[in-house]
């Protein structure tokens, strides 16, 4: 039979993750023979479909990595402080242009990039206040 799937990196960084104590070749093997339904019990042998539902149903019980998390969080304030910076006008598709506003020490003192969270959090609320003073005018 033809290797279907080649690549396992998906299913061992979750794998890793797992909490387990014991055996974890024998984990391994019970988890492919459950996705499989007895045909097999190496992760060599399975189809791309069933290596889907092993994986995916790994993902589900495995808690996300804490660096993703954050991750994520970063990407989304970043979003939403490019957004208000949009409504206040100021052309967030060039990046020195970014960089410049966001360097005055009046708005954030450093560039884009070098913004954590908290600094995105206190930059979102200046730039909803000055945007709504800019309305009021």
């Amino acid at each position: 039979m033809k290797q279907e799937v080649t690549n396992f990196s998906r299913f061992y960084s979750t794998f890793n993750r797992m909490p387990y104590h014991g055996d974890r070749e024998s984990l391994k093997q019970q988890l492919v023979m459950q996705f499989t339904n007895g045909r097999t019990e190496s992760l060599r042998e399975v189809t791309v479909k069933e290596y889907e539902a092993l994986c995916n149903e790994l993902e589900k019980q495995v808690p996300p990595k804490p660096r993703d998390v954050f991750a994520r969080e970063l990407k989304r304030r970043r979003s939403e402080v490019l957004h208000q910076m949009q409504l206040y006008g100021v052309d967030t598709s060039d990046w020195k242009i970014v960089d410049k506003f966001c360097l005055d020490s009046r708005i954030a003192g450093k560039r884009f990039r070098y913004l954590e969270i908290e600094d995105l959090e206190a930059l979102y609320k200046k730039l909803r206040a000055m945007r709504k003073k800019q309305d009021e005018k």
